[in-house]
């Protein structure tokens, strides 16, 4: 490709040169300019990705030890706020996956078409030693599309627990506002159709940056009296955030799923978050 590029410009050097030679017999040195400027204008302008993105993804999760395994498909219809916080530097908004990535500490550095961060941790000071790591890329195409990959891993060196997250997102540009509060309700509306909006997620300085109406399915076996503490607490948080969801934009409440109960050895169900 490098070689390609400077045969290239190697000829439009001679073109210019010759076109140069030539205008200066004529008296006119506007043409040698002309050329010059030509070729800068068909260089490509990278444009900034920064806006709403109405998005599709599903997330495919396994949990599995000795005592249990488990696996969730969670889908999920999204407006995300893609905000850009530096010069090339972007950060994610996104709400309805429940994915184990701290968006507001990720930071996506763009190179040409492409998003990309990714990071590894190890904690060798407990009884049972364990690492996480996390990637996300995304690509943007003539900044009207976009797909990517989030994957995140979660394992203990003995072999004990494992977890693994890998989810796949495409969408379009839905606006280029920095919030979702500037855009109108009949706009929200159109996006969801009537699906329960029962994920969202604000700060300070864009207000509301992500909504979702995202959908959970689960199943496998749970001995929940072998699983470990730590397990327990990870899933009972998540089990607190649920019974937490916030209400939609149009003030009606999401609906409530019942939870299967703790101590069952088998668990299938089907939630609307």
């Amino acid at each position: 490709m490098l070689i390609s590029r400077l045969f290239t410009i190697g000829i439009m050097t001679a073109a210019i040169m010759a076109c140069s030679n030539e205008s200066t017999d004529a008296n006119s040195a506007v043409i040698p300019e002309q050329s010059s400027n030509s070729v800068t204008s068909n260089a490509p302008v990278l444009k900034s990705p920064a806006g709403v993105w109405l998005i599709s993804s599903k997330l495919l999760e396994t949990n599995t030890s000795p005592e249990f395994g488990i696996t969730s498909s969670i889908e999920s219809k999204q407006l995300v706020v893609l905000e850009e916080i530096g010069d090339g530097i972007f950060r994610f908004h996104e709400c309805g996956m429940n994915i184990d990535v701290d968006y507001a500490t990720t930071k996506l550095v763009q190179r040409g078409e492409r998003l990309f961060d990714q990071g590894a941790y190890q904690d060798k000071r407990g009884e049972v030693q364990y690492s996480e790591s996390y990637k996300i890329e995304l690509e943007v195409l003539n900044d009207q599309y976009l797909n990517g990959v989030l994957l995140v891993t979660d394992q203990d060196s003995n072999g004990g627990y494992n977890g693994i997250q890998h989810a796949m997102i495409s969408g379009n540009k839905f606006s280029d506002v920095g919030s979702l509060s500037e855009l109108t309700d009949e706009d929200i509306a159109h996006v969801f159709a009537g699906e329960k909006i029962n994920k969202q997620s604000t700060n300070e300085a864009h207000s509301i940056t992500c909504l979702a109406s995202s959908k959970i399915e689960s199943n496998g076996t749970n001995n929940w009296d072998s699983v470990p503490q730590m397990v327990r607490n990870v899933i009972n948080d998540v089990r607190d955030e649920l019974d937490a969801m916030p209400v939609d934009v149009n003030a009606n409440n999401a609906e409530e799923i019942a939870e299967g109960e703790s101590g069952s050895d088998e668990t299938n169900q089907v939630s609307s978050w």
